[in-house]
């Protein structure tokens, strides 16, 4: 009897601590996409190119400047010293995208905590096509519908044996991305936001196909990056950006602001010989409804009460 009576107390004890902490269970919340963007920039920038071959006269590592233009522009003028042409104010149209899909919390407002659970693997986050861009998936000619497009420009002038042009198109397809973080507290409607894990999925696609390569460093990264396309594969950074919020609009409505920053790295392809510094800004805004307290309570009670009877069960087969 003795025996008999733990068992129930013990399976109620479950059953009420199940009760306690049920509105930690994981919330979904739905990504309001008129209210949502992120944008890709990659700013002007000089990066090292080492070459496994001497380019020519036993130079294996070069410097060049680097430049990601409008996807109709051509490199040029006084933004832009050693390149020739019009439009060089810099990439400033189709890097920015909606998004939309939904975000995986544990959220408890009346501890007034959440946590991100998209982890990679479970990114839920959907770029939305901003535009079409060239080239086609797989580097085909053409345009083709994508998250982001821009046309690449390289050129060196340190060397003048090296003195050279390259550009090709490049554009991002398919990308989803991820928001995963620890436990974060509350404090009257703010979240500080800055830490959380930031990252893309394995499929995203980016493709690229060569315009011109004048002179020897033209040519050797033409030969080296021939038109095709490779898997975007997982971009990580950390969130720099702290200004998050957590509000109540009513009843059990919440709305949720989560701004982002994100410095990354772009690999253009497999080759390693051009990797590019960017970020990802934007603003990722959702919404919930969030099951009142009472409802996880009832379950939990629920749960409780059928103790006695699973006891009763357990020691008829035993």
């Amino acid at each position: 009897m003795l025996m008999r009576k733990c068992a129930v107390l013990a399976c109620l004890a479950g059953g009420l601590l199940l009760a306690g902490t049920a509105s930690a269970a994981p919330v979904t919340w739905n990504i309001v996409s008129s209210a949502s963007n992120v944008k890709l920039a990659i700013p002007n920038q000089v990066i090292t190119i080492t070459s496994s071959t001497p380019i020519t006269a036993g130079v294996t590592s070069f410097t060049v400047s680097v430049r990601a233009l409008n996807p109709i522009s051509t490199a040029t003028g006084t933004n832009n010293p050693g390149f020739t042409g019009t439009n060089s104010t810099g990439w400033n149209s189709g890097n920015s995208q909606k998004i939309d899909g939904t975000l995986l919390t544990n959220f408890d407002p009346g501890l007034g905590t959440i946590q991100f659970l998209n982890t990679p693997g479970t990114g839920l986050i959907n770029g939305i096509d901003s535009g079409a861009y060239q080239p086609q998936s797989g580097g085909l000619a053409g345009t083709q519908s994508a998250d982001y497009g821009t046309r690449i420009y390289v050129n060196n002038t340190l060397l003048f044996v090296l003195a050279s042009n390259f550009s090709t198109d490049v554009a991002i397809r398919d990308v989803l991305y991820s928001l995963s973080s620890g436990v974060l507290p509350i404090t009257g409607g703010a979240v500080n936001t800055a830490g959380v894990a930031f990252g893309t999925e394995n499929g995203s696609e980016i493709s690229f196909r060569a315009r011109d390569g004048g002179g020897v460093l033209g040519a050797t990264l033409a030969g080296a990056i021939p038109p095709g396309s490779s898997d975007l594969g997982p971009l990580a950074g950390v969130n720099t950006a702290a200004g998050g919020t957590v509000v109540n609009t009513g009843g059990n409505d919440y709305k949720l602001t989560v701004p982002i920053l994100i410095p990354i790295s772009i690999p253009l392809d497999d080759s390693g010989l051009l990797v590019f510094k960017a970020t990802i800004t934007g603003t990722v805004v959702a919404t919930a409804t969030v099951p009142e307290p009472a409802t996880f309570a009832m379950l939990g009670i629920g749960m409780a009460a059928l103790a006695p009877v699973a006891v009763r069960r357990f020691r008829k087969r035993a």
